[in-house]
């Protein structure tokens, strides 16, 4: 009965985490209970699609939930909201194009084959991964293991402060485990975000305008020179130090289960200056004849 208090709003881009937190003349938010380093960190959210990015939470809470959920917190909970929303739309584009491709190798494609596109393929095998295998981490490792150790917090509270004080730690957590407040890792989702986005619109006009090679190519490069950097990231020594050091391990994990990746990404480091092999022919063909369509 409880989801009926919410409703999904538009909010103009200025009310964004991060800048609401930094207008001037707005009443400081409650301080967080001691022992939560960065708690007040302003956070952001990776952006996906301009058009929705502004789609928030709003709650109108009768008392006393109202003491117990503050601005402050449901400016958080709609950072949450926003990430694990643009996640999905990222991950259902996605498995669009891996149905659009699937209908350009078929019958109607004109004899195009699985082989002849198998660079495009793999890619989006790639990106594929990366969103699913966060969405997991994000739902599972996140929001369902700290939401269950708050159901504990909650049933074993003896008064209102206690109750108050587990909500407080299991916000953080979600805020932290997030990485929203971490700015390199949102701006690395954020570009595999976009990244994505532009090979699904490649992918959707494919029939009609044939395959740009050389625009893939391109989208190929920054998608292999961000998760490099991401990769990177999530082991670095810095990172290591603070407490996000478990769960950056734990997202590792999920993304590079078997070493694959390592090997791959340390593969891409030495030879980035190089075009890999599968485009060669394939940019090749495309630089020496007009555009024409596959068909």
């Amino acid at each position: 009965p409880h989801f009926k208090l919410f409703s999904i709003i538009m909010r103009p881009k200025t009310n964004s985490v991060q800048q609401q937190q930094q207008q001037p003349g707005q009443p400081a938010a409650a301080a967080a209970p001691a022992g939560y380093q960065g708690a007040s960190k302003a956070i952001t959210v990776p952006a996906y699609d301009a058009a929705w990015d502004d789609l928030a939470l709003e709650v109108q809470l009768p008392w006393p939930l109202g003491v117990l959920l503050t601005r402050r917190h449901m400016e958080r909970y709609t950072a949450l909201f926003q990430l694990l929303l643009r996640l999905k739309r990222v991950q259902l584009a996605l498995e669009q194009a891996w149905q659009e491709l699937g209908r350009l190798c078929g019958r109607r494609g004109g004899g195009t084959s699985a082989s002849d596109i198998s660079p495009l393929l793999q890619l989006r095998q790639h990106m594929g991964h990366i969103i699913s295998n966060l969405q997991i981490y994000l739902q599972l490792d996140v929001v369902e293991s700290n939401y269950a150790k708050l159901q504990d917090k909650i049933a074993a509270a003896q008064d209102f402060a206690e109750a108050e004080h587990a909500h407080e730690r299991f916000l953080h957590s979600l805020v932290t485990q997030s990485f929203l407040s971490h700015n390199s890792l949102v701006k690395q989702i954020g570009e595999v975000f976009g990244q994505t986005r532009a090979l699904c619109s490649l992918v959707r006009g494919a029939r009609e305008r044939g395959i740009d090679w050389i625009q893939v190519k391109e989208v190929h490069a920054a998608f292999d020179k961000t998760m490099s950097s991401l990769y990177v990231n999530l082991q670095s020594k810095t990172l290591q130090q603070y407490d996000k050091a478990p769960y950056l391990r734990q997202l590792y994990l999920r993304l590079d289960f078997n070493g694959y990746i390592k090997q791959q990404n340390m593969r891409h480091l030495q030879i980035h200056k190089t075009v890999p092999g599968p485009w060669s022919q394939l940019v090749r063909q495309q630089q020496q004849r007009p555009w024409q369509q596959q068909h």
